[in-house]
């Protein structure tokens, strides 16, 4: 079984002792989604992009897939990154997108490390490393956090992630609180989909 901690403060419940792999969080473990940095806005009319074509690509995946070593967690023995959080960057949306949403999950677990909802139409890159500086809202993940959670697989096994990023045709507002949330406020408002697998072996 999976575990989970916090990456670099360590998790101080029994509740999250149970789950020791899995997840670790970012530099800090307060359930609070950081002020974000302003953003360059531009009218959703001005937006003109293919919803066929729309895609999403990072640099922390090489080409086979694989995660960089940074984005793993780093408080167990079967992951040695640097808890940083992806780097993420997608083709323009198309007309009529009124807010971005983003989830990143583990298929091999059902886990889910980060949500984020209503970033700008007109953003389209996150930086890697960023802890909070895009717009939009941190919603609560699978350690009951509003932050970024770093993969840490369980020791020998490979374990494939997906990350989904949609164009809106609204903006999902302070209803939409929770990954689960955004999961059914996103059904019939899709204008465009885009995904992208990784995966990561922990060490044995």
């Amino acid at each position: 079984m999976n575990r989970i901690s916090l990456l670099r403060p360590a998790l101080a419940s029994s509740a999250a002792a149970i789950l020791v792999l899995t997840a670790c969080a970012g530099p800090q473990a307060e359930d609070v989604s950081p002020a974000p940095a302003a953003v360059a806005s531009a009218s959703p009319a001005a937006l003109d992009g293919d919803p066929a074509a729309f895609a999403v690509t990072s640099d922390d995946i090489d080409a086979t897939g694989e995660f960089s070593n940074s984005v793993l967690g780093t408080s167990s023995p079967s992951c040695a990154g640097d808890s940083e959080s992806l780097h993420l960057e997608w083709t323009e949306p198309p007309a009529g997108t009124q807010s971005i949403a983003l989830l990143f999950e583990n298929t091999y677990v059902d886990f889910v490390y980060w949500a984020r909802a209503d970033l700008e139409p007109a953003e389209t890159v996150i930086e890697h490393d960023h802890y909070g500086a895009v717009s939009g809202r941190e919603l609560t993940n699978d350690l009951a956090l509003k932050y970024p959670a770093s993969p840490c697989p369980e020791a020998g096994v490979t374990e494939t992630y997906i990350i989904t990023v949609w164009a809106l045709d609204t903006v999902l507002g302070e209803d939409v609180g929770t990954y689960v949330d955004l999961r059914e406020a996103v059904v019939g408002h899709e204008l465009a989909t885009a995904t992208i697998e990784a995966h990561a072996t922990g060490l044995s």
